[in-house]
């Protein structure tokens, strides 16, 4: 979890970077999405544990877009998009015939 963490934080840089953005100036906001993400992944536990994936607040095809979007703005700035390309296509696979889910169905693809 660490390191996928860090990669996707290299990733974040390297777009901004690739629009001239230093990454000092995006670090806060990064930052802030690691923290979300520290705040969803007990909901993510409770809904492996009881095998139900309610989506509460937005669902896994949301996400699925908003990753489409990374991995096609990475291409377009000239960033390798492997990193948001495999995330897609885990979530692509959760998705499948459960798209009105939450994003939290992914573990089901893992």
């Amino acid at each position: 979890m660490f390191w996928t963490t860090l990669a996707a934080w290299a990733h974040g840089t390297a777009l901004a970077k690739a629009h001239g953005i230093d990454g000092q100036s995006i670090a806060e906001q990064m930052a802030a999405m690691v923290r979300l993400a520290a705040d969803i992944g007990p909901g993510f536990a409770r809904d492996a544990d009881s095998g139900t994936y309610p989506a509460e607040t937005s669902t896994i095809m949301s996400a699925v877009t908003t990753m489409q979007h990374v991995t096609a703005a990475s291409k377009d700035a000239g960033v390798d998009p492997s990193l948001p390309a495999a995330v897609t296509a885990l979530f692509e696979r959760a998705a499948s015939g459960h798209e009105a889910e939450s994003p939290s169905r992914v573990i089901e693809a893992m």
